[in-house]
């Protein structure tokens, strides 16, 4: 298609031997003679417009070859499509069944454990949270008896300190 179109002036081109037969038979049904400009100008005109069918068949051709090949790409990335799209549906299928699977044996597996586990959850949070009132009462027990056994080594030493003042003032 990248060709140049010569172009030629008409009395170049024209043959009058060798011209198509459609020209002919006009030549011959108009009675027109081969030096008649009409005649001259349909056989340039004619012999352009067969230049330009064949540049145009040629490209054509080039064109049907270039998608040729990109039809056939394009079918076998239909094809790889396909089988992926067969595959996927294939893999979709596995794994609902390897889900149910897995649902099932956690199930049958798992489901006993975890209630007894959920059980002695509940218990230990039931014996912690006694021990937890144990241990605050417990605590509040034992501030009392610090405060008390504060409170009572004051008053003896209060009195123990009384009494060796008295003793000291009055006795001499």
């Amino acid at each position: 298609m990248t060709e140049q179109i010569e172009l030629r002036p008409p009395e170049q081109v024209f043959n009058g031997d060798d011209l198509p037969d459609d020209l002919k038979w006009l030549m011959t049904a108009f009675n027109l003679p081969k030096s008649d400009p009409a005649v001259v100008l349909m056989a340039w005109h004619w012999k352009r417009t067969a230049n330009t069918h064949d540049i145009i068949k040629v490209g054509q051709m080039e064109l049907i070859a270039a998608l040729e090949s990109r039809i056939n790409k394009v079918k076998g990335f239909a094809e790889t499509i396909q089988q992926v799209d067969a595959n996927l549906s294939n893999v979709n299928h596995a794994l609902a069944q390897e889900h149910l699977g897995l649902k099932n044996k956690i199930e049958t597996e798992l489901k006993q454990p975890l209630a007894e586990s959920l059980g002695n959850a509940v218990q230990l949070a039931a014996t912690l949270e006694t021990l937890l009132k144990t241990v605050q009462t417990s605590g509040a027990e034992y501030n009392r008896k610090r405060w008390r056994a504060a409170y009572w080594s004051g008053w003896a030493s209060g009195v123990l300190i009384m009494g060796c003042l008295c003793w000291l003032l009055f006795a001499h």
